[in-house]
Formats: structure tokens, C-alpha cells, sequence
């Protein structure tokens, strides 16, 4: 489950960094 949890995070954060820049 912590690894699930990370690599959601990771996703979100490429996502919200992509349409940030």
C-alpha cells in the first residue's frame, strides 16, 4: 500500500508541476 500511495503522490506532483509550468 506505501508504494501505491508514493507512486500516486509522484503522479499527481508530475501532473501539478506540468501545469504549474
Amino acid at each position: 500500500m506505501s508504494l501505491v500511495h508514493t507512486g500516486l503522490k509522484s503522479h499527481i506532483h508530475s501532473k501539478q508541476f506540468g501545469l504549474h509550468r
